[in-house]
């Protein structure tokens, strides 16, 4: 459903009539600091932290892949001109070598639009061989990608590969591999391919395919902006940052709302989600490196990155950390961030879990989330969706099939996405309020609204201004 968004902008007098007191430009207004929107800079547009697999095991068996073609589908935020993709090998257990890479844009499926299927090179070269441990970036390949775009990269890996494959295993998304051995890397059709069969995590939760290799793509975003040039909002967390419980190939996370309305409000931001599942704060878990680990790797090495969301605690607290020892973990993570003085730190309350055994301390340092002034901001994700008749729960409304009842559903997901402030993200203009549902719309904007258009403008100077001040966002 479709609702009305009505902006108050700075500068505009409605009198005790609710009439216009003087006309107002479509025209952003500006701050003192201007916008570079001519020369934009490579940003993350999509990425996914890699799994430590020697910790996966216990979870997921490591897959070694050889004279294999793996077509890996991943979501893009923002789109522009030209893209870079970012393979790595981090976690794998020997050299790794992949013969071919491709990327192109999805139509369907394991099928790709004829016409976009591009060569991926590094350094000039179609074969790159990756060490343990390491990473590597694409040379820039010219295709025009739009927002909020499926794309896929397929992959043919030499048949000498015996190291297990560097993966994030909960994608939310169907990927594929081929049905046989061999290089389909060029194929149009996904005749070739088979899904990626994954089981539920636990016999849980649905994660989608894994997805190998691939742990990042970047964009160079097309030369126009509004309020801000094209920016990385990243956010760093655990399980529920990653979309557990969420429709698989649904795009339904967290992330990937809050990059739909900012494309909806003109701030051409990507959005890089760099969570795990289990993930805390100091310690590792079954599937991946504690925060303060891999800040380094997932927040301050991210293309692009201006602003980061911390949404990660939930699951200290559910293994007995103090809340103390978590208070500090936070403040190392904000300290480290902000070696970047151009870097904001926007902290997140941690949602209502019903079966934690440590409630109170959840209590006690959402408080300090919320009063301490430690963060740039505060989205109070755990006020925001709790039941209002049981503050330890989820309200109904947010509670997927979960049987633990600790991830929130798509509208939970979207909910969350809906309550940040969008301000926080305008660079270059005067801040405005932003009316997310119809029932927060003053009644004096309204009426002028209303009131204008009948008695004192003309049909198209009315409008005009309702074009102006009101806007349809999804």
């Amino acid at each position: 459903m479709k609702r009305i968004l009505i902006l108050c902008v700075l500068g505009l007098g409605l009198t005790s009539g609710g009439l216009f007191a003087k006309s107002h430009s479509s025209k952003h207004e500006k701050s003192d600091k201007k916008c570079d929107c001519k020369n934009p800079t490579w940003v993350t547009t999509f990425s996914a932290s890699p799994n430590i697999a020697a910790q996966a095991q216990e979870v997921y068996p490591p897959v070694n892949l050889a004279d294999q073609t793996v077509r890996m589908i991943v979501h893009v935020s923002i789109g522009g001109k030209q893209v870079r993709v970012r393979l790595s090998n981090e976690v794998g257990s020997d050299t790794l070598t992949i013969a071919k890479t491709r990327v192109a844009r999805v139509d369907s499926g394991a099928n790709i639009i004829p016409g976009t299927d591009r060569e991926v090179t590094f350094s000039g070269h179609p074969e790159v061989t990756i060490k343990v441990g390491e990473v590597v970036l694409s040379d820039p390949i010219s295709i025009k990608v739009p927002a909020e775009s499926d794309l896929a990269i397929s992959m043919y890996t030499d048949p000498t590969n015996i190291g297990d494959a560097t993966m994030h295993s909960a994608s939310l998304q169907t990927s594929y591999i081929g049905k046989s051995n061999g290089d389909f890397t060029q194929d149009v059709t996904g005749a070739n391919y088979d899904p990626i069969i994954v089981p539920p995590l636990f016999g849980l939760w649905e994660l989608g395919s894994f997805l190998y290799y691939v742990t990042a793509v970047e964009v160079l975003p097309k030369e126009q902006c509004s309020c801000s040039p094209a920016n990385t909002v990243v956010i760093l967390g655990d399980s529920i940052a990653d979309g557990t419980s969420t429709e698989v190939s649904a795009n339904h996370r967290l992330g990937n709302f809050l990059a739909q309305r900012l494309l909806n409000n003109k701030l051409p931001h990507a959005v890089a989600t760099e969570a795990l599942g289990g993930n805390r704060v100091t310690d590792p878990s079954d599937l991946g490196p504690g925060l303060l680990s891999r800040l380094n790797r997932d927040a301050l090495s991210v293309t692009g990155r201006r602003h980061i969301i911390v949404m990660v605690g939930e699951n200290d607290i559910n293994n007995g950390i103090s809340p103390q020892e978590l208070i500090n973990g936070y403040l190392q993570i904000i300290t480290r961030l902000k070696v970047d003085p151009n870097v904001k730190v926007y902290g997140c309350t941690i949602t209502p879990f019903i079966y934690s055994g440590f409630p109170q301390n959840r209590d006690i340092v959402n408080n300090w989330i919320r009063t301490s002034g430690a963060f740039d901001a505060v989205f109070d994700f755990d006020l925001l969706l709790r039941d209002p008749q049981n503050p330890n729960a989820l309200a109904p409304q947010y509670v997927t099939t979960d049987p633990i009842q600790l991830h929130p559903n798509d509208l939970g997901h979207q909910t969350m996405a809906n309550s940040i402030d969008l301000n926080l993200f305008r660079e270059c203009c005067k801040k405005r309020r932003y009316y997310t549902t119809i029932h927060e719309i003053p009644s004096t904007a309204a009426t002028a609204v209303g009131k204008a258009a009948v008695k004192k403008l003309s049909k198209k100077e009315a409008q005009r201004i309702y074009k102006e001040f009101t806007r349809i966002e999804p």
